[in-house]
C-alpha cells in the first residue's frame, strides 16, 4: 500500500527536529531521497505531490549537528575504530569519541552547533573573499547571504510518554525569514556579481537563491536576473529552459511555456549543478577548522541550491495523462521524459522521468529497469554513512560523495558508489526493494506513533 501525502508529511514533520542531531547531513539527505522516492509514483502532477517539495522541506534539518567544542560533552572514552566497538546508547562523534545519544539529541547541543558553525562560517567567508576570483566571491556572497544567529524560538508540540519535560525548540519561519532578510545585501551582491558573469554555473547559482529568496523583494538586485539570460548562457541545458516555463507561468506569458517544454526536451543535458557549491567550497575550508562544522558547512552549502529548482514542477505539470492526449504535447512530454532520464543528473530528475514514463507510452519492461537501477543507486548510497555516521570514518566517507556529486551529479556519484561496491545492480535493487517495502509500512504505522509536531 503505497503512503497518501498526509503520511508522509507526517513523517516529515516527525523527522524535522530529531533526525538531524544523529545523523549526519548526508545521510539527512538519502532519508529525504527515500521519502520522495515513496511519493515519486504518485500519479498526481507534481505540483500536487511533489518530491522537490519534500526534499526541500525535509533537507533543511542541517542546524541538528552539534560543536566539537561543546563544554557540556561527557565523552567516557577515545574514539574508536570500528562500529561495533560503541556500546548500546552511544555514537562515535568525530573529535570526540564516544558520547551519550541521549547528550546528542539535547537542545544546547543544537544551539551549542549553531554558534560554532556560525563562526567557522565566518572564517571561511572571510578566506574565500580575500582571493578574489569570480567563483570564489560568489561562494562567499552565498555563504553570507544564509549566516548570522539562529533563532530557536518555536516550542515544538509534543504528544505522548516519550516528549521531554522541557519542550525543544527550532527556528519559526520567521526568525528564518529575519535572518535572511538581514543578509540580503550579501544575496544582491551575488545578484551583481551574476548580470556581468558569463559563467553559466555561477548565473543558475545566483538566479536560483534569488528565486526563492528575492522574489519579493520590490528592490532587490535580483530582479535583474532572468531566466531567458541563463538559457542563452547555458542552451544546452534543459535545466534553464524549466526556469524560463516558470517565469513564463508566473507572469501570466502562457505562450512561452510551448517553447520552454521543447527547450528541455531537446536539450542534449539536464545538469542543475546540484553540489557545485559544496564542490568549490571543499578546496577552500580552512585548515584546522573542526571536523564537524566543516562537514556540516558543506552539506549547508549543498543544500542551499535546492530551493532552486522549482521549474521541475512547471513542465511536469504540463504532461498529465490529460494533456497528454494531445498529439503534439504527447511528443513534447515524451521526449522532455527521456531527456530527464538519459541525461539527468539527479533524482528529481529521474522521479519525475519515472511518474511521466507510464503516460507517454514507456513499456512495461522500461520502466522496471528503469525503477531497478533507481532502487538499486539510492539503496546502494543510504549506506554511505553507515550505523555511526557521524565517526571521522563516515564523515570522510560522506565528504567524498559529496565532493562526487559536484564533479559528477547526483547519478553519477551514485553509480560510482556502486561500481566501487563490487556488487551488481540486481543485488542493490533487491535489498532496495526490501528497503522500501519497510518505508512504507513504517509510514502506514505512522499515525499509531506519538508525532513531534
Amino acid at each position: 500500500m503505497k503512503p497518501s501525502a498526509a503520511k508522509i508529511d507526517e513523517l516529515e514533520e516527525s523527522s524535522r527536529v530529531r533526525v538531524g542531531a544523529v545523523l549526519g547531513g548526508v545521510l539527512v539527505a538519502v532519508i529525504v531521497a527515500a521519502l520522495a522516492w515513496l511519493a515519486s509514483d504518485v500519479p498526481a502532477a507534481p505540483a500536487s505531490v511533489s518530491p522537490l517539495r519534500d526534499a526541500v522541506r525535509l533537507r533543511q534539518v542541517w542546524t541538528a549537528l552539534p560543536p566539537a567544542s561543546a563544554a557540556t560533552v561527557e565523552p567516557v572514552a577515545a574514539a574508536v575504530s570500528a562500529p561495533g566497538a560503541v556500546p548500546p546508547g552511544y555514537l562515535d562523534v568525530c573529535g570526540m569519541g564516544l558520547v551519550k545519544e541521549s547528550e546528542w539529541m539535547g537542545q544546547a547541543r543544537i544551539e551549542a552547533m549553531a554558534v560554532s558553525l556560525e563562526q567557522v562560517r565566518k572564517r571561511v567567508v572571510a578566506s574565500l573573499k580575500t582571493r578574489g576570483d569570480e567563483a570564489s566571491r560568489a561562494a562567499a556572497f552565498t555563504l553570507e547571504a544564509f549566516g548570522g544567529d539562529v533563532q530557536f524560538d518555536e516550542p515544538v508540540l509534543c504528544e505522548g510518554p516519550a516528549c521531554p519535560a522541557v519542550p525543544e525548540r527550532v527556528q519559526s519561519a520567521q526568525s528564518i525569514k529575519r535572518r535572511l532578510a538581514a543578509n540580503s545585501d550579501s544575496r544582491d551582491q551575488l545578484a551583481r556579481l551574476a548580470v556581468g558573469t558569463r559563467d553559466p554555473e555561477l548565473y543558475g547559482l545566483a538566479y536560483g537563491i534569488c528565486a526563492t529568496h528575492g522574489r519579493d523583494d520590490a528592490h532587490s538586485a535580483c530582479r535583474m536576473l532572468s531566466a531567458e539570460q541563463w538559457a542563452r548562457l547555458d542552451p544546452g541545458n534543459g535545466v534553464p529552459w524549466l526556469a524560463v516555463a516558470e517565469q513564463a507561468r508566473a507572469g501570466g506569458a502562457r505562450g512561452g511555456v510551448p517553447e520552454a517544454r521543447h527547450g528541455a526536451g531537446v536539450a542534449p543535458s539536464m545538469d542543475a549543478h546540484m553540489g557545485s557549491l559544496s564542490r568549490r567550497l571543499s578546496d577552500r575550508l580552512l585548515d584546522g577548522a573542526p571536523p564537524l562544522e566543516s562537514f556540516e558547512l558543506l552539506v549547508q552549502a549543498f543544500n542551499i541550491q535546492l530551493p532552486g529548482l522549482g521549474g521541475y514542477s512547471t513542465l511536469s505539470g504540463e504532461c498529465t495523462a490529460q494533456a497528454v492526449r494531445d498529439a503534439n504535447r504527447l511528443q513534447q512530454c515524451a521526449a522532455l521524459a527521456d531527456t530527464l532520464w538519459t541525461h539527468g543528473t539527479n533524482l528529481i530528475d529521474w522521479n519525475i522521468a519515472l511518474a511521466l514514463g507510464p503516460r507517454v507510452g514507456w513499456s512495461a519492461e522500461r520502466l522496471q529497469s528503469a525503477r531497478d537501477e533507481r532502487d538499486a543507486l539510492m539503496h546502494a548510497s543510504a549506506t554511505m554513512g553507515g550505523e555511526q555516521s557521524v565517526s571521522c570514518d563516515a564523515i570522510e566517507r560522506q565528504t567524498r560523495y559529496l565532493g562526487s556529486v559536484g564533479r559528477l551529479g547526483e547519478i553519477g556519484a551514485m553509480r560510482e558508489r556502486v561500481r566501487a561496491s563490487g556488487r551488481s545492480i540486481a543485488a542493490w535493487a533487491r535489498d532496495g526493494r526490501e528497503v522500501r517495502e519497510a518505508l512504507v509500512r513504517s509510514a502506514d504505522a505512522a499515525p499509531s506513533v506519538p508525532l513531534v509536531r
